[in-house]
C-alpha cells in the first residue's frame, strides 16, 4: 500500500468518481483507475461500488479509509 494509492482512494472519495480524482491529481482516469486496482489487488477487497454515476465505498473501503485516518 503506498501513499499515492491513499491519496487516489481518499480524492474518489472527496469527490465522488475516478474523473473527478484524476482532475484533482492531474492523472489521467487510467492511472487511477490502475492504482486503485492495485491497491484492490494488494489488499484483496473491493473498496468501491459504482452507484449510478458515482462510487461509493463498500465497508472494506471504509475500514481502509480509517484506518488511513488514524495513521495520519
Amino acid at each position: 500500500m503506498n501513499l499515492l494509492s491513499l491519496s487516489l482512494l481518499e480524492a474518489i472519495v472527496r469527490t465522488g468518481s475516478y474523473s473527478g480524482a484524476a482532475k484533482e491529481k492531474n492523472f489521467s482516469v487510467a492511472k487511477v483507475s490502475f492504482h486503485i486496482n492495485n491497491l484492490q489487488d494488494e489488499l484483496n477487497l473491493i473498496l468501491f461500488e459504482k452507484v449510478g454515476r458515482q462510487m461509493r465505498l463498500t465497508k472494506d473501503g471504509e475500514i481502509v479509509i480509517m484506518h488511513d485516518a488514524n495513521l495520519s
